[in-house]
């Protein structure tokens, strides 16, 4: 047990391989070379996690880092966002407030220097990001910040920023062994969720912001279990000022702990969040950030389950306004079942409450009307604490949602979309109706 087997060497190189390729040789526009890749990437991935139990701990390891470390020098090749990343850290670094101006007012203003780099990210940036004022929280802000003070080159900011966020990772995976120890659960299953290539190429790859996020619940829901209040709540706010989601696993806590508790741990949240969040963005720039935020979701719909279906139904008779009436609703719809969930019934183990929380994470998701593939890592966290397999399949689902950016509106994309939801679906009613022990065994989960 003290040496890797040939096959474990296999599998591992048959991961490396097309992690490469995908990595260094391929663009956001290149579907089918992605999807083939990840393919790969997964297969020898489903085989690494049957083989975890075989594998020593030493080894497992050494090989997390060897994954994570193989994307450090390159520019995230299947996502724009670092650009406007490292686009607020300079503004915060020459003292400009960052929701205060968008990318393109900033380029008007003959007062403000602008350095051939500052020239370069706005090339990089998206024409919608530029037209908007950034939508990051704070604490995301401050990655950004810390980068900018020590670098203005392209490749060693983005090295920096990866560093910082692998850095957390490496926290947030202690915590995680912490939880699956006290929720009597092998340690061997946060395995499953460190060598995922959704995790290596949407967070150490692409460095988005919801790995930072998920550290800081699994820390907030340590705290918890060892009922110390002040720290749970701190680093639930952490959470939220990276990303405001957390905010709904709120009310799911008053059926775990007691109503009194419950209501402290939400008091002291809430305002360590709002310490957090207006530190940095100033009253007089809140309708900014919010003018962006409902830009966004006004103008812009990807990957949606339900409102996809919606739109293709109501579209001839709505035309543009279709997200403008149905987004709204589908949100509101959202919140009344994340309530209904939360409240429905008491929670009578730790358990519980993650498996809980992983089922209002997924109704949001499903309701919602853009799903990035990034955006399914908490759901993904959560449900290593459950006999559910389904968010673990979407993970490999969502890499369909890639089609978009090769094919454009072409019907490949709809019957895409339409083939990742339905198995989704298929493998939500196997998890509901506990009828997915081929699954788990397949995968001994």
């Amino acid at each position: 047990m003290d040496r890797l087997k040939r096959n474990h060497w296999i599998g591992i190189t048959l991961y490396l391989i097309p992690a490469v390729f995908l990595f260094y040789f391929s663009e956001q526009d290149n579907f089918g070379v992605i999807f083939f890749a990840y393919t790969l990437m997964f297969g020898a991935y489903i085989y690494l996690v049957r083989e975890r139990e075989n594998i020593p701990y030493k080894h497992r390891k050494g090989i997390i880092i060897l994954f994570h470390l193989l994307p450090l020098f390159v520019i995230p090749p299947l996502s724009p966002d670092i650009f406007r990343f490292i686009w607020d850290g300079e503004l915060l670094g020459s003292g400009i407030n960052p929701y205060s101006l968008t990318p393109n007012e900033v380029m008007e203003l003959d007062h403000i220097d602008k350095s051939l780099f500052m020239q370069d990210l706005f090339d990089r940036m998206t024409p919608l990001s530029r037209q908007h004022y950034s939508p990051y929280p704070p604490f995301s802000q401050l990655y950004f910040f810390l980068a900018a003070l020590i670098s203005n080159n392209l490749l060693f900011t983005i090295i920096i920023i990866r560093l910082l966020i692998l850095l957390t990772m490496v926290v947030g995976y202690r915590y995680l062994i912490r939880l699956l120890k006290l929720t009597q659960l092998k340690t061997s299953k946060a395995w499953i969720l460190a060598i995922n290539p959704f995790l290596i190429i949407e967070f150490t790859g692409n460095l988005h912001f919801e790995a930072v996020m998920l550290t800081f619940l699994f820390i907030a829901f340590y705290f918890v279990f060892k009922n110390r209040l002040f720290l749970s709540g701190l680093n639930w706010a952490v959470a939220i000022s990276v990303k405001l989601t957390p905010l709904i696993l709120i009310p799911a806590l008053y059926r775990f702990i007691r109503f009194r508790k419950a209501f402290l741990l939400s008091l002291i949240t809430g305002i360590l969040s709002l310490i957090f969040i207006f530190g940095l963005l100033w009253p007089q720039y809140v309708f900014n950030v919010l003018n962006s935020i409902e830009l966004y979701f006004n103008n812009f719909a990807f990957n949606g389950s339900f409102y996809d279906l919606v739109e293709t139904a109501f579209y001839p008779l709505f035309d543009y306004r279709t997200i403008l009436i149905f987004g709204p609703l589908l949100a509101f719809l959202g919140m009344i079942l994340i309530l209904l969930t939360s409240f429905m019934k008491p929670i009578n183990s730790s358990q519980q409450w993650l498996e809980r929380m992983m089922w209002v994470y997924m109704i949001y998701l499903l309701l919602t009307t853009t799903v990035h593939p990034w955006y399914i890592l908490i759901p993904f966290g959560f449900s290593l604490f459950t006999n559910n397999v389904s968010v673990l399949i979407w993970t490999y689902l969502i890499m369909f949602s890639y089609s978009f950016y090769g094919l454009g509106n072409s019907p490949w994309v709809t019957v895409l979309t339409i083939l990742e939801y339905g198995v989704l679906f298929l493998m939500i009613v196997f998890d509901l109706r506990k009828i997915n022990k081929p699954i788990l065994k397949i995968l001994k989960w």
